[in-house]
């Protein structure tokens, strides 16, 4: 009985995540056509009006970055929409990794995932700093798609729990151990100077559905998806993940594939 209502409720929150997608994507489409459309009008004025024109500039940029804001949001949801599906599939025993048969290159997918946060970031006029170890141990044979849904759900919480004019940094690097027994691995630290968790907060965070209730938690929209996520996406791999967090000075995340 129990079974078959996990069943049901598994086969609901499908039905329904696929409906709200759609309602997102529609209005990701709209605004992005929105935005296309004020970019275009500002650069005509902009090129060369009449001073009519140009009393409309001020409220048109303004339109402009309301349409940002719009996408951004969209973009979220559709972040939360996507956690929620992996977590639905973890539970119901469905979730897949699926290797890629070529090495993967970890390189290059800190690299992408740090450009696509940067607007995120600049935003709070966070400064995002990578330092990546020159020729990055690669054969390690891993779900692509889920090392960068981890490395950019990493950064994007790092950007949400930071102060505006701090600092976000992105290391990597190949480790081993000292008797050379075990193979080569990658770690990656991912370190904020934001508002940072206590070791209970630390606990609380990891666990689903699970959000921190302190003198931070008003100032961030959290939905407790994010991390028990991340640390499942890494545990399946094979990969470890430790945080070290101090109240006020910050969070360190250590992953190792």
């Amino acid at each position: 009985m129990a079974e078959q209502a996990n069943e049901a409720k598994s086969e609901f929150l499908a039905q329904s995540v696929h409906e709200f997608k759609n309602f997102v994507f529609g209005i990701q489409g709209c605004a992005e056509i929105i935005k296309s459309d004020l970019k275009n009008l500002i650069h005509k004025i902009e090129s060369g009006s009449t001073s009519d024109q140009a009393k409309n500039l001020h409220e048109l940029k303004i339109d402009f970055e309301f349409s940002l804001d719009i996408i951004d949001s969209a973009y979220e949801l559709t972040d939360f929409i996507n956690d929620l599906i992996d977590l639905n599939q973890a539970e119901s025993g469905e979730f897949k990794i699926n290797k890629n048969p070529n090495p993967t290159d970890i390189d290059n997918i800190l690299k992408q995932s740090v450009k696509l946060m940067q607007k995120r970031a600049k935003k709070s006029n966070i400064l995002i700093i990578t330092k990546i170890e020159e020729n990055l141990y690669q054969p390690l044979l891993l779900d692509q798609r889920r090392v960068k849904q981890v490395v950019i759900n990493l950064i994007s919480n790092a950007v949400k729990y930071s102060p505006q004019e701090t600092v976000i940094e992105v290391f990597a690097k190949t480790i081993d151990d000292e008797k050379g027994i075990k193979p080569k691995r990658v770690e990656i630290i991912f370190r904020d100077h934001g508002f940072g968790m206590t070791e209970e907060e630390v606990e609380i965070a990891l666990q689903k559905y699970k959000t921190i209730e302190n003198a931070n938690s008003g100032k961030v929209d959290s939905t407790g998806l994010g991390l028990p996520i991340v640390k499942y996406l890494v545990e399946k791999q094979g990969g470890t993940l430790e945080i070290k967090s101090e109240k006020n000075l910050g969070t360190t995340i250590r992953v190792v594939f």
